[in-house]
């Protein structure tokens, strides 16, 4: 009696043991879902884009779902702005120039901006597979100087070091299958020629793997 206890036991033991595994990965993905829906979250991607930007960077709201659709994972971010002090470019910015503000002057800014991944195609084959990239409200205040200067110079970008040896990507490759940008404004203007564009519509909506 005893030993068919034990072997009743023994053949449900796989089936215990996975249980207990998936309910932990479970617990993991729902801590992980509380951790980054904070602050916190905000604090860390706005310091990593700073490593990028000679100005500043805000974020008013940022969430990263985990488990609700997984294997997919959503990126939620609104009120994206990157701008710099308004003095930076005093002597050769008007000021009628769009983007220019009373303490700093708006080189970019995003609505919102709603980015589903999914994350298997990474953990499998390293590749960053986007199921919809959708942007509300993107701005672009780009505005040349002279033959020299210009706003979007506030932009770091990394300098290659030509005695190492370059890293290969941690991703192989990209793909996109929905593409949606809803009322866009882009300016620009070139101070040194006539050379002056607008780019703006309602929305924009691209299917297919690009």
């Amino acid at each position: 009696m005893i030993f068919m206890g034990a072997r009743r036991f023994l053949l449900k033991l796989p089936g215990i043991i996975l249980g207990v595994l998936l309910g932990l990965v479970v617990l993991v993905l729902v801590a992980l879902q509380v951790i980054l829906h904070t602050s916190a979250l905000e604090k860390i991607a706005c310091k990593a884009a700073s490593s990028y930007i000679d100005g500043d960077v805000s974020i008013g709201d940022l969430d990263l779902s985990l488990v609700r659709n997984y294997p997919e994972v959503t990126v939620s971010l609104e009120d994206l702005l990157v701008t710099y002090p308004h003095d930076r470019f005093d002597g050769v910015a008007g000021p009628e120039d769009e983007g220019r503000g009373e303490a700093a002057d708006t080189l970019a800014s995003i609505g919102r901006l709603l980015l589903t991944v999914d994350a298997r195609s990474f953990l499998d084959r390293q590749e960053m597979d986007v199921k919809e990239a959708v942007l509300v409200e993107p701005r672009a205040f780009l505005h040349k100087y002279d033959s020299l200067l210009a706003n979007w110079q506030v932009i770091r970008l990394p300098e290659k070091d030509s005695t190492k040896v370059e890293k290969e990507s941690a991703i192989s490759g990209y793909s996109v299958d929905k593409l949606q940008i809803d009322r866009p404004r882009v300016v620009f203007v070139d101070a040194v020629s006539p050379l002056a564009a607008t780019l703006a519509f309602s929305d924009l909506e691209l299917q297919g793997e690009f």
